[in-house]
């Protein structure tokens, strides 16, 4: 916290990673995954990307609505992955679906300015 009383945002990061990593519940890692959306910082992507191999369903659903959110094109390899793995009811396939969608929506004018540059 500041001189404030406001969570520094460098704080927050670090506190919802680690929280994300090693909580002692899945509510409480899913949680942190949403609070690492809530916080907006793309280096939260790398850490929400390391959850969708988390043991609970509930935080895997978390991790995959907020790199949806925070649009980090290094989060589609991983949700192909685990559109292909995922075996849990609770982490319904249109969700995995749905984040693929916005993150390639997303890139794919850099997409395409990339290829149309290199003609």
């Amino acid at each position: 916290m500041n001189q404030n009383g406001e969570n520094n945002p460098s704080d927050l990061l670090i506190n919802s990673a680690t929280e994300l990593l090693i909580g002692a519940s899945p509510a409480q890692r899913a949680e942190a995954a949403r609070n690492l959306g809530r916080i907006g910082n793309r280096l939260a992507a790398t850490y929400l990307i390391q959850s969708l191999s988390d043991k609970a369903p509930e935080v895997r659903l978390a991790a995959v609505r907020v790199l949806a959110d925070l649009g980090d094109p290094a989060a589609i390899e991983p949700l192909s992955k685990l559109l292909v793995s995922e075996t849990s009811p609770m982490v319904d396939r249109s969700a995995i679906l749905g984040a693929l969608a916005v993150l390639r929506g997303r890139n794919s004018g850099r997409l395409w300015m990339g290829c149309r540059s290199k003609s």
